[in-house]
């Protein structure tokens, strides 16, 4: 108990039932589950590493051996809960084996044995009785895009994107429900870390070996496009296929890392902690994103800022900048200057970026439909199904650029929520992200003064991110929204911590 006398807090405890003596070393333990998952991953994903044949009914039998005994470690073991679903979500893993060789989703199957140890060993009976302020706004907003397919032109589209968003909102509440005590926080802090390093790795690996062909299963795609002017390089894009999308899921891991080396005291994991930062910054720098450049600073300013480094710290910041700018591909900087489009003011423009000026039709066609439809939107999902006749009207030479019949999208999150779900998706929306910039904020000060340094800094890492993730949403629409959730919920996490002391409100 703290002692009021000395005005001393004690060491952190608990937040629930959790045992934090056997939980300790839970980072180690993530990193030896990402080994693992890696291992198994490519010997599935790709055989001809190992020099092995497998046929189909070998593939299927294998991936049922490893569910099932996926799901009795779970309950043999409930601390391994959140680190592996962590890691799933992020690595993408399910939906590679799934599109490379045609298994069942292996997140599906193991969810039900993850919800079974999220119930149990979470502490619903506390937050059903007080339920975190960010889990109802979030089922605020999904009831939001729900309404919204009622008056939807294509019911199909509205009912896709309310699945992906109930997934990503399922995601935040078994992640709240499992960050059971400090440990488990910080190990979903790893198991984000670990996953973006290694996606990085491997992309960093098909950069300096010149071989885009190896895809790794999935994990590590190419998208060859266009740089600048008549430049065509390929762009790394990982599990997600698109570059500019994976530039995000990269760039908010960086703060994580950065604030784990930042407060960690064992010097094997802060090392590592800055390792896994430096492969991540420069593993974006190869998607040749330009929103995602941005979005880093951006994230990386938000945690600097106010901070009076040791001079341990600024030695490591100071090494880590110059290895990644050393790394920068030859063409980045021009790549970077084709920003300068934007304000351009309408000026004629020597070698026009195509996808500058792609976005600048779909975002104007998003304007207008919000303008044409301010209070609830066109219904979610369905944009695209009001693109061609609203960005007739409009008008632009971008059209050139787009197949007819492919699905199109606004390329601004913000813009997506106006225009699918007007005002009152966009409120709903902008009170989740305020609400959660302001909680981290709030945690961060108390645990500050509560002298507990490393979660402080784990804090402020989430808070970055969470800044990073929003300012490159402002050029990127609402796919794989499930990376947004899980910062969402690690908001919520950090407010658990910052509020919970010797294992009571």
């Amino acid at each position: 108990m703290e002692s009021s006398a000395m005005g001393k807090p004690s060491s952190p405890e608990p937040l629930a039932s959790g045992k934090p003596g056997r939980e300790r070393g839970l980072p180690l333990v993530v990193l030896s589950l990402l080994a693992a998952i890696v291992a198994a991953s490519f010997a599935v994903l790709q055989p001809d590493l190992f020099h092995v044949d497998f046929d189909r009914s070998a593939y299927t039998l294998g991936a049922l051996v490893v569910v099932l005994g996926l799901g009795w470690q779970l309950f043999a073991h409930p601390r391994l809960a959140l680190p592996l679903l962590v890691l799933l979500v992020y690595l993408n893993l399910s939906q590679a084996l799934v599109r490379h060789q045609g298994l069942p989703s292996v997140l599906q199957l193991l969810m039900l044995p993850i919800a079974i140890v999220a119930w149990r060993e979470g502490s619903w009976r506390e937050l059903a009785r007080r339920p975190p302020p960010l889990a109802v706004l979030s089922l605020a907003y999904g009831l939001v895009l729900l309404v919204s397919s009622t008056y939807a032109r294509e019911p199909a589209l509205a009912d896709e994107r309310i699945v992906e968003t109930g997934k990503a909102i399922l995601l935040f509440l078994l992640v709240v429900l499992l960050v059971a005590t400090r440990a488990r926080f910080l190990a979903a802090m790893w198991s984000a870390v670990g996953a973006a390093a290694l996606l990085a790795a491997l992309g960093l690996f098909q950069v300096a070996t010149g071989d885009f062909d190896r895809d790794f299963g999935g994990l590590a795609r190419v998208k060859n496009a266009q740089i600048y002017a008549e430049v065509f390089e390929p762009r790394i894009a990982g599990p997600l296929g698109d570059p500019n999308f994976f530039a995000q899921i990269l760039l908010i891991a960086v703060p994580l890392a950065v604030s784990l080396a930042w407060g960690e005291r064992r010097p094997l994991l802060r090392a590592a902690a800055w390792v896994c930062a430096g492969l991540t910054a420069v593993g974006c720098a190869f998607t040749y994103s330009r929103g995602g450049t941005v979005a880093l600073g951006a994230a990386l300013v938000a945690f600097f800022a106010g901070r009076r480094p040791r001079l341990r710290d600024a030695v490591a910041v100071a090494v880590l900048a110059a290895l990644v700018v050393a790394l920068l591909p030859s063409a980045f900087e021009k790549r970077l200057l084709t920003m300068t489009e934007l304000f351009s003011n309408g000026e004629e423009v020597l070698d026009p970026d195509s996808s500058m000026e792609e976005r600048r039709l779909f975002t104007a066609t998003a304007w207008q439909l919000f303008r044409d439809h301010p209070w609830l939107g066109v219904g979610a999902g369905n944009y695209t199904a009001h693109y061609q006749k609203t960005s007739d009207a409009i008008g632009s030479d971008s059209r050139e650029y787009s197949e007819e019949g492919l699905p199109h999208y606004p390329h601004s999150l913000y813009l997506e929520i106006a225009a699918e779900t007007g005002l009152l998706g966009t409120f709903t929306f902008a009170a989740i992200v305020a609400l959660s910039l302001w909680q981290v904020t709030v945690a961060r000060g108390r645990l500050r003064r509560l002298d507990r340094p490393l979660e402080a800094d784990a804090a402020a890492g989430v808070r970055a991110a969470l800044v990073g993730y929003l300012v490159a949403a402002i050029l990127l629409h609402g796919h794989f929204l499930r990376y947004l959730w899980l910062l969402f919920a690690l908001v919520a996490a950090v407010d658990r911590l910052a509020t919970d002391r010797d294992g009571q409100r």
